[in-house]
């Protein structure tokens, strides 16, 4: 008993060490701008840390290198993490009230319809929950979704966008939830509204999350769409794509890539020859004459090189 107990307190100090080790490592690797290379050090920090304040330390370093590199879905997340450990730290309060994070936008001029001020998030919450909580609701509250049928990443629903437009035929809105579904539907889901004489109306719980990065564009038929920016992380393997969407007369979602981008820092090691980095660092949507064009700048990065490229797009 003696030896296993005495087992236990080296195999704790080391753990520290290697705690202590790869958050200083990382911390060198940000200093000197190398993302990528931090980031792997701050997560083997997390996965050594023992104590609570050392895994918010080495969250709010992973929340920050997402912060730069403009993963703003990610960085959120981490931010949770951290909220769930220290429930009034400022940095991480700071993230999620911050808008998206990742790359500013420019609209096309837009025929839209004047905004209803009465669609809130608290209007969106009576409207879909069985009971409310001011702006959020518990997941199994959702009248849309069966507790057997996610799995979810948080315990509440969280409202990230309310866009209002024309997308089907007058006065509609779509809204991002974030939460209740899983990660295969990169954690959340959308809903479609529709406005009426009595007030709003669900079209249309979908899936998955479009995004909290969205803008709207005017069609040639007089309707509008959406081209957002969503990014999902799975086993140290980021990827990101700016997406168009339209939806049919009868409310159903449809899609189209228009980029698609990859971070495999995470999986195979900064200094590996197979590393390459081609997310977004930044977009607009330009119109000319009758014609959207998505203006998306991202990176060219390998093990060898790094620069930025322009790729042009034209939303149709």
């Amino acid at each position: 008993m003696k030896k296993i107990s005495i087992l236990f307190i080296v195999v704790t100090l080391l753990e520290a060490s290697y705690f202590s080790k790869f958050y200083n490592k990382g911390e060198k690797n940000f200093d000197k701008g190398r993302l990528d290379k931090a980031y792997l050090d701050y997560s083997a920090a997390y996965n050594y840390a023992q104590t609570d304040r050392e895994k918010v330390v080495s969250l709010g370093a992973l929340a920050e290198v997402s912060r730069r590199k403009g993963y703003s879905v990610l960085a959120k997340e981490y931010a949770i993490k951290i909220l769930s450990l220290d429930p009034s730290n400022k940095f991480a309060k700071k993230v999620l009230e911050s808008p998206s994070i990742s790359s500013p936008s420019l609209s096309s001029p837009s025929i839209s319809i004047t905004p209803d001020p009465k669609l809130t998030k608290k209007t969106i919450v009576k409207l879909i929950c069985k009971h409310p909580r001011g702006e959020n609701c518990s997941c199994e509250d959702i009248k849309f979704v069966k507790p057997s049928d996610f799995i979810p990443l948080y315990d509440d629903v969280s409202i990230e966008q309310i866009i209002q437009g024309r997308f089907l035929k007058k006065h509609e809105a779509v809204v991002s939830l974030r939460g209740c579904e899983p990660q295969s539907q990169n954690w959340g889901s959308y809903l479609l509204l529709k406005k009426g004489k009595k007030g709003w109306k669900t079209i249309r719980y979908g899936k998955p999350y479009l995004g909290d990065d969205c803008k709207k564009i005017e069609l040639k038929n007089g309707k509008e769409g959406l081209v957002c920016q969503g990014d999902f992380m799975n086993q140290g393997y980021f990827s990101t794509a700016l997406m168009f969407y339209t939806f049919d007369k009868a409310g159903k979602l449809k899609g189209k890539i228009l980029y698609r981008g990859e971070d495999n820092a995470g999986v195979y090691g900064g200094d590996s020859p197979k590393f390459k980095n081609t997310t977004i660092k930044n977009w607009k949507v330009v119109k000319k004459g009758n014609k959207n064009y998505a203006i998306i700048e991202v990176f060219d990065e390998n093990a060898k090189h790094s620069k930025i490229k322009t790729i042009k797009k034209e939303i149709r």
